[in-house]
């Protein structure tokens, strides 16, 4: 495994995602990737609904699309093996509103396949 090149990778996403280009974030995952790998079911956070593929991953920013992203800071990312952890600061607000939903610190978990695509997420 290449640790630094999934680190970079999974920056590369972050990044990605603050400028709204979906398609590049798609082009790092594996055909079969595992979107919320691990998820229980019925947990109730629609766009936190566990799958498989790409598709599912599109789902995911289309339904994510119901909040605003007001802030959005990549405090800290960080690898080992095939797995990748990012830290982010994160502020939502739903949309036509100035009332914030969550400020909060997440953790994303990024799974790497041999050839360099992620191939699970998790929140």
């Amino acid at each position: 495994m290449n640790v630094e090149r999934n680190i970079d990778t999974v920056k590369r996403v972050y990044q990605a995602f603050g400028q709204g280009d979906i398609p590049a974030i798609l082009d790092t995952l594996s055909e079969d990737v595992k979107w919320e790998m691990g998820m229980p079911e019925g947990h109730g956070v629609p766009w936190l609904e566990a799958g498989r593929g790409k598709s599912r991953a599109l789902e995911f920013f289309q339904r994510l699309g119901a909040l605003r992203v007001e802030h959005f800071e990549v405090v800290s990312v960080m690898g080992d093996g095939n797995l990748v952890v990012g830290v982010i600061h994160l502020d939502l607000a739903k949309p036509g509103s100035t009332t914030r939903v969550k400020e909060r610190y997440e953790t994303h978990v990024w799974r790497f396949d041999a050839s360099g695509k992620i191939d699970g997420m998790r929140h």
